[in-house]
């Protein structure tokens, strides 16, 4: 338990969940991914305002894969801001864990080349700039089209 403590607190950045964290975190959120915090917390308010769902958000896809792992959140869907910290392994690395999660990938016009050979793997692909609204909406739209697929 406490290795588990420990690695979870160095993917984290040193931000420690403990017992509590884990058994109320939501079972099933939308996973926001992005390094900057301030585009986390905007993308978290409108996309839980937009969808209704619980919104649980990481730095990074290490950090998201270890709340995967560790607190057993199984995201309804995924938003990446793919900023220049992200490289495309790791988007990749992210959707093998969850094969099956719509992912909304938001990249910049400069980095382009190297995520749209994920273009197609993706619920949605949006190229930067785009509005916090537009991204939330693709999401919102995602969730809505995989619903209608498992009806």
């Amino acid at each position: 338990m406490t290795s588990d403590i420990a690695r979870l607190q160095s993917l984290s950045g040193g931000v420690i969940l403990d017992n509590d964290d884990v058994d109320t975190m939501p079972v099933h959120p939308i996973l926001v991914i992005s390094a900057n915090w301030q585009t986390r917390a905007l993308l978290a308010a409108q996309v839980g305002e937009m969808t209704s769902h619980n919104i649980t958000s990481a730095p990074g896809v290490n950090e998201a894969l270890a709340l995967i792992k560790t607190a057993g959140i199984h995201p309804v869907s995924l938003v990446v801001d793919a900023g220049q910290q992200m490289a495309h392994e790791d988007v990749e690395r992210l959707m093998a864990a969850l094969p099956d999660t719509p992912l909304v990938l938001s990249v910049s016009a400069l980095r382009r080349a190297t995520f749209d050979p994920l273009r197609e793997r993706c619920a949605a692909y949006l190229v930067r700039p785009v509005s916090i609204g537009r991204i939330a909406q693709a999401v919102a739209q995602a969730m809505e089209s995989t619903r209608a697929s498992r009806s």
